[in-house]
């Protein structure tokens, strides 16, 4: 973690991302990626020799299931305010459009002599219903 640490002050600081009194918004998807960075963010405020104001946004899709208590724990404990935007995206998909995937999940189609990635790879394990049940559980 101190790597990590390490590595975000120092972009922060060749790159000049952080300024005195920015107000940063991270988005969170309750995922590792935006926790981390979250946790990141808020650990270098003790430190950092500027003064900046963060906050974690969540865009709630309006999936049935979804439960953000320990992200909103969490950012008690970081002492970071944390807001959920509820949207209706997951029933216009769904329920009203009545599609089976959202569109970022078609295959595209591959040009005969390219190979596979990885991604594409992966993705052949889901398929169908269990990708759109990955989907609403993410």
């Amino acid at each position: 973690m101190q790597n990590l640490m390490g590595r975000i002050r120092r972009c922060a600081e060749d790159y000049n991302m952080i300024c005195e009194g920015d107000k940063i918004a991270v988005g969170v998807s309750g995922g590792k990626d935006s926790l981390s960075l979250l946790y990141l963010l808020a650990a270098l405020r003790r430190y950092y020799p500027v003064h900046y104001d963060l906050q974690a946004v969540t865009i709630d899709m309006g999936l049935p299931g979804m439960d953000y208590s320990p992200v909103a724990e969490l950012c008690a404990k970081l002492d970071v305010p944390y807001q959920i935007k509820k949207t209706e995206i997951g029933p216009i998909i769904f329920d009203y459009r009545k599609e089976k995937n959202p569109d970022y999940n078609r295959k595209p189609k591959l040009p005969v002599n390219r190979p596979e990635s990885s991604y594409e790879r992966e993705n052949k394990a889901y398929s169908g219903k269990k990708r759109l049940r990955a989907i609403r559980s993410a």
